[in-house]
């Protein structure tokens, strides 16, 4: 249910990120367009499924993004990323590391298929959160191993109830 989401997104965007949480797969395939949140979903998936503040995802020790560089997301990245996945975890959350992959779909078709090597044998501790502009720009095999959240846009009404109680 949509009770842990603070941000401006679409209600169903909402129940959406709250059932993924409530109950999360493996992988992630978020999709919406430039500039409509999918760094900010990703963030708060993965500091909710850790049990830690956004603000300290970024120095936690198993938490990796692998972002996409001007030519795309390289398959060097995918490398570091096949490494990272590999390390021991402690704790007993039942996930404990978190691959975020922001614009999954610039990965060259290289990176992409060393990436499925992540995707069909995922560690069980584990979530891996990919980002991208279209469903479709994924090779169909990344997107048949990972839960779909369709990140979509809100009205115009709910921006303008939104930023007027800021």
């Amino acid at each position: 249910y949509a009770r842990r989401v603070k941000p401006l997104f679409h209600p169903n965007t909402v129940l959406n990120i709250s059932n993924f949480i409530d109950a999360p797969s493996q992988s992630v395939l978020i999709c919406g367009p430039v500039g409509a949140g999918k760094g900010t979903v990703a963030s708060y998936i993965a500091s909710e499924v850790l049990g830690v503040s956004i603000a300290k995802l970024s120095n936690h020790p198993y938490v990796k993004w692998v972002h996409d560089l001007p030519k795309g997301v390289p398959i060097e990245s995918i490398r570091e990323a096949q490494g990272f996945m590999q390390l021991k975890t402690p704790g007993r959350r039942s996930i404990r590391r978190v691959l975020i992959v922001e614009q999954g779909n610039t990965m060259s078709s290289e990176a992409q298929n060393a990436f499925l090597k992540l995707l069909e044998e995922p560690p069980a501790d584990s979530l891996i959160i990919i980002t991208a502009t279209g469903v479709d720009q994924v090779l169909p095999t990344i997107r048949s191993r990972s839960q779909i959240l369709q990140i979509l846009p809100p009205s115009l009404s709910q921006a303008q109830e939104y930023f007027g109680s800021q």
